[in-house]
């Protein structure tokens, strides 16, 4: 058998491998909370006690579902009562962290979507008792009286990413509470979730922002937030009193009583001041399920009057749903990504010995070269042949040098004893104030051809040109801030007169669709190529094997 015929088995096997492990499932069956289960929250509705939690299928994939209290026990719904959208981008990749209130459109959950930004705060509303939700897209907050959102914007011009959020809802108005990134917290009011105005300053209490929660609750009290951090082995009360908030911290025994298990969120129910949580700890388990053992608890938070917690130890009502049939590509799965990490590990070294004989043998053509006919210079810096070896092989001598300078250096001077040593200052030196610069000198050169095209395409000789600048112009003009300040200017129910808002439609409406469809084509035309390659029908990738 021929080298060629080789290579086309290999290929029809590995690809026919990938190919089953795409279309079929990696396991079948089962709840959709099998994987792990976390944060719940509980709210009381007509004398009925509902819990929402998140539940996942999936690594990441979270979905909301439902429990009932009944004689005492929660009993979970078959179905999940809000899934993620397969279309909408703010929560394409899951929800996490819900809050529930009562308002006047119902029962309002509200959530964090998950996507491949940021994370974007979003509601949905219920009018029958939380069976199913609807949702209403993202909160809108400003620091103003205009409440816009945008395209890389769609929870408004707010100051930070959420990390965590809480909310409340008494007397009409919405109370929300937001911690970042920046470890800030920051409140926001407002009648509705679409319109709710941030204080001018988050919250400058210190002990609030000593320490980033899992996550966070708020309840009224007495007239006064209370506000309770969730973390990984400790809950903690903060108590509005003045301007300033007092913490109470409550050591409450985890789940089994050993070191290895965490809290993984969850909210307080203030009508009995029961604090329902999240718990994890790591596991042994299968490829298809979590690496965790996950769990719903609930332990008081009041006390005797002594600040000795009421309940003792925590109580699990509540595990992972019913597992499911793992696939035999469940497990082919885990070894093929450790197999392509360990080519593609291959490849790089592969890569680099390649342009080092490719580079050595140039250089060694051109010593070889280096004889001078007779009469002229022999040595260097003198005549034809140092000017001729400098042409052809000078740029890969100074490859091969800075090869070796950078790989060197690398090794020594990427461990953590190579702080302040000379390996670690030239690695940063070379790659910081020579690489970096010169990646971003060649990508600004692309600018000119840009801008050379741009001048081409925008010359206005016929309708469809015109229409190229008009839009080019509102893309451009939308997305500066001078935009922004002439659509403060329109009333805001004009939207077509509203240049950000016109821009955001452009480019997520007609871009869009476009762009969708020169990708259908070109992935069209990248599978029949890969079907022929896989099949054997194209010999040209394997025209150089004997």
């Amino acid at each position: 058998m021929s080298k060629r015929n080789i290579l086309k088995i290999i290929a029809f096997v590995v690809g026919l491998y990938f190919f089953l492990e795409y279309i079929l499932p990696e396991k079948v069956g089962g709840d959709f909370d099998s994987y792990e289960v976390g944060s719940p929250v509980c709210v009381e509705k007509d004398g009925k006690k509902l819990q929402f939690y998140v539940g996942n299928y999936y690594k990441g994939r979270g979905i909301i579902g439902r429990m009932v209290k009944v004689s005492g026990k929660w009993r979970k719904d078959a179905e999940p009562c809000l899934q993620r959208s397969l279309f909408l981008k703010f929560d394409q990749y899951g929800l996490t962290d819900p809050d529930v209130a009562l308002s006047p459109e119902g029962l309002t959950l509200l959530y964090l979507g998950q996507n491949e930004k940021e994370p974007v705060l979003c509601y949905a509303v219920s009018s029958d008792d939380g069976q199913t939700f609807k949702k209403k897209g993202p909160v809108v907050l400003s620091t103003n009286d205009v409440f816009q959102t945008f395209e890389n914007a769609p929870n408004g011009l707010i100051p930070d990413r959420i990390k965590a959020f809480a909310a409340d809802y008494k007397g009409g108005v919405w109370d929300v509470y937001l911690f970042t990134m920046t470890y800030r917290v920051w409140r926001a009011t407002g009648p509705d979730l679409k319109h709710l105005k941030l204080d001018g300053e988050p919250l400058s209490a210190s002990a609030l922002t000593e320490k980033s929660p899992n996550s966070f609750d708020v309840f009224t009290e007495g007239g006064s937030p209370v506000l309770v951090y969730v973390m990984d082995r400790e809950i903690i009360e903060f108590r509005k009193s003045g301007s300033d908030w007092t913490p109470k911290s409550w050591k409450a025994p985890l789940g089994n009583g050993t070191n290895d298990t965490v809290y993984a969120g969850g909210r307080i129910d203030p009508g009995d001041g029961t604090l329902y949580l999240g718990t994890k700890k790591m596991q042994k388990a299968r490829p298809i399920d979590s690496p965790y053992e996950t769990a719903l608890c609930a332990v008081s938070l009041r006390d005797k009057g002594n600040g000795e917690p009421l309940a003792p130890e925590m109580t699990v009502y509540k595990k992972v749903g019913a597992s499911p049939r793992p696939t035999y590509l469940s497990y082919g799965t885990e070894w093929a990504g450790k197999f392509l990490t360990v080519v593609g590990s291959f490849a790089i070294f592969i890569a680099m010995i390649n342009l080092m004989l490719f580079h050595g043998k140039k250089i060694y053509q051109s010593a070889l070269n280096y004889n001078a006919p007779v009469g002229e210079e022999k040595l260097p810096g003198g005549g034809a042949p140092m000017r001729n070896f400098l042409k052809n092989a000078g740029y890969s001598a100074v490859f091969l040098v800075f090869l070796a300078v950078m790989i060197v250096c690398a090794l020594k001077g990427q461990t953590d004893e190579a702080k302040g040593t000379i390996w670690k200052t030239s690695f940063d030196f070379l790659f910081n104030a020579i690489q970096a610069p010169m990646g971003s000198a060649v990508f600004s050169m692309i600018t000119f051809y840009m801008i050379s095209a741009a001048y081409r395409s925008f010359k206005v000789r016929s309708l469809e040109a015109g229409f190229l600048m008009a839009a080019a112009i509102v893309c451009m003009v939308g997305q500066m801030p001078i935009g922004e300040l002439l659509a403060s200017f329109v009333p805001e129910g004009w939207k077509l007169l509203q240049l950000p808002w016109l821009s955001g439609k452009l480019l997520s409406v007609l871009n869009a669709a476009a762009y969708r469809a020169v990708l259908i084509g070109t992935l069209i035309g990248s599978v029949a190529i890969s079907l022929r390659i896989w099949l054997g029908l194209d010999n040209s990738v394997y025209s150089s094997v004997d």
